[in-house]
């Protein structure tokens, strides 16, 4: 018995370096780690400069959450994977601009390996040089592919009358 106890120890210590990795590869698995979601990183452009008053409020899973933005425009924020989120640009006397952001397939194919990191700028407009119109929706789209995960963008920036809510009177 006493020449099987080295042979029992070696056989342990192996299955304990095997198995290692695996939990560890298991507990790390995306989605598990705080900071694993999609990083947006963005700036702001307005055309009078200012941005003292510009809010971006960001609307995910019925929740309404205002991000900080520097002041030269500058916002950093994470959105969870799997998740539809519409991020509102405002500054008074400026159009208000919205984005939808889907999350959903962040994780798919070879890019959902690393993290997941999104730039862009958004440019608001006078309203007075706008000649009362509005956008008619988002004026962007951010997601990933369902087929490997790759980021897709869209955009419409499509104009339409503002709404009178102002009854007339005679």
């Amino acid at each position: 018995m006493e020449h099987d106890r080295p042979f029992i120890l070696t056989s342990l210590l192996a299955v304990l370096l095997i198995a290692a990795p695996v939990r560890y590869t298991l507990a790390a698995s995306p989605g598990d780690r705080p900071g694993d979601g999609v990083q947006l990183r963005g700036w702001l452009h307005v055309e009078d400069l200012s941005m003292r008053q510009a809010v971006l409020k960001v609307y995910v899973n019925g929740t309404v959450t205002e991000v900080r933005m520097s002041e030269s425009g500058r916002f950093d924020l994470e959105l969870p994977v799997n998740a539809k989120a519409r991020l509102r640009f405002e500054n008074p006397g400026h159009l208000p601009k919205e984005i939808d952001v889907d999350t959903r397939h962040a994780r798919d194919g070879l890019f959902g390996r690393k993290p997941r990191q999104v730039r862009f700028g958004v440019i608001l407009e006078l309203e007075r040089h706008m000649g009362r119109l509005n956008y008619a929706g988002p004026v962007g789209a951010i997601r990933f592919d369902a087929e490997g995960g790759c980021l897709a963008v869209d955009h419409d920036k499509q104009l339409v009358p503002q709404k009178k809510n102002k009854p007339m009177v005679f």
